[in-house]
């Protein structure tokens, strides 16, 4: 019984250990918006920045909403299990959203409240480890990031 408990103890550390090297390891952001159209409708997606400082993991998901001014206007479903390399990556997360639904609301919120931010709320799954995720992607004084429709 004693050898069970403590395996499962070395497990717990071990986890652990791996969940706090891992989420050191990795910086994680959004760097732009490229829209794009797909079956003649718009589409946007994030472009995401990952920076690797550790040795290569899986990216396995990234889940969560899409804010303005704190009111979801669409959501992310991503699921798939890239390899990330050591160094600088660059990935598309494609947003859910209804084009007509989504737009209409975004028009409502912004006549309402006008311009504060838009931001991601949600997790990350790197190699099986869950870790909540919150990134700011605009805001309205100053404009830090950028709508890049050219480049990836």
């Amino acid at each position: 019984m004693r050898a069970i408990l403590s395996a499962l103890f070395l497990y717990a550390a071990y986890s652990v250990v791996k969940t706090i090297t891992t989420a050191q390891a990795l910086s994680m952001e959004v760097v732009g918006i490229k829209p794009g159209i797909s079956q003649g409708l718009l589409n946007l997606n994030l472009k995401m920045r990952i920076i690797n400082k550790l040795y290569p993991v899986t990216l396995n998901s990234i889940s969560g909403s899409v804010l303005l001014n704190d009111k979801k206007v669409g959501i992310i479903n991503y699921n798939n299990n890239d390899q990330i390399p050591t160094g600088t990556n660059l990935i598309l997360v494609p947003v859910i959203f209804d084009p007509l639904l989504d737009t209409a609301n975004i028009i409502t919120i912004i006549s309402a409240e006008g311009f504060k931010n838009i931001r991601v709320n949600g997790f990350v799954t790197i190699d099986n480890i869950q870790l909540p995720y919150d990134n700011e992607i605009l805001r309205s004084e100053p404009f830090k990031k950028f709508i890049d429709a050219d480049k990836l």
